[in-house]
């Protein structure tokens, strides 16, 4: 008489396959802070490129509480800080977003500049 199905051994090797190819992807995918924070810089700076604004320091932190966007803060010439909030990571790969939108305390104000790769 014929098996029919798989074995124990069989399903668990598929599952453990399964599993090391998911937990590679994921790794690539969300903990990559380095990738995330490099797009909300380069953000950061088409945003003050297109605003005129000469900084002496600009500096990005990535998408801590993962709403796509990292804070990015700039301190002009004439020592203003300006805080920013620049898409970064998933927003910008999956709805093409990217920019930076100026944020004062926790009220963000509407000075979104769009721009693309």
């Amino acid at each position: 008489m014929k098996k029919q199905g798989f074995t124990l051994i069989e399903l668990m090797i598929v599952l453990a396959i399964a599993g090391i190819l998911f937990a590679v992807v994921a790794g690539a995918i969300l903990n990559n802070p380095g990738k995330t924070e490099q797009r909300a810089t380069e953000n950061a700076n088409r945003w003050a490129a297109a605003q005129h604004v000469e900084h002496k320091r600009l500096s990005c932190a990535h998408d801590s509480d993962g709403d796509g966007y990292g804070s990015c803060t700039i301190v002009t010439t004439d020592g203003e800080k300006i805080q920013l909030q620049c898409a970064s990571g998933f927003v910008q790969d999956a709805t093409g977003a990217s920019g930076c939108k100026e944020i004062d305390g926790n009220v963000k104000v509407n000075q979104t500049i769009r721009g693309g790769y």
